[in-house]
């Protein structure tokens, strides 16, 4: 099971990237949508603090099975979450 502090690093490095490829689409994107951009950004962000917060807070005490799903759990819900989040900017350009 991978630490702690590497699943942190790992949600923040996923979110800055989507927010990373919202700025550069806006940068390159000949038909500029800030708002909906705006959206994706804002979503990016309060994802990585849900997954920060869940990460931080378990009441599983000294029951290895139940923490390791929970942090199973919070490491399917990011890449899924943040394919969404690809998805969604990638729709903008269609």
């Amino acid at each position: 099971m991978a630490k702690i502090k590497d699943l942190k690093k790992d949600i923040n490095h996923l979110t800055f990237q989507v927010i990373n490829e919202c700025y550069t689409f806006i940068e390159y994107s000949p038909e500029i949508q800030y708002e909906n951009i705006s959206d994706i950004i804002t979503d990016a962000v309060d994802l990585r603090n849900e997954l920060i917060y869940r990460l931080n807070h378990h009441s599983f005490k000294n029951d290895k099975k139940k923490i390791k799903k929970h942090y199973q759990k919070i490491l399917d819900d990011l890449y899924e979450k943040n394919i969404e989040l690809v998805e969604r900017l990638n729709s903008l350009n269609g």
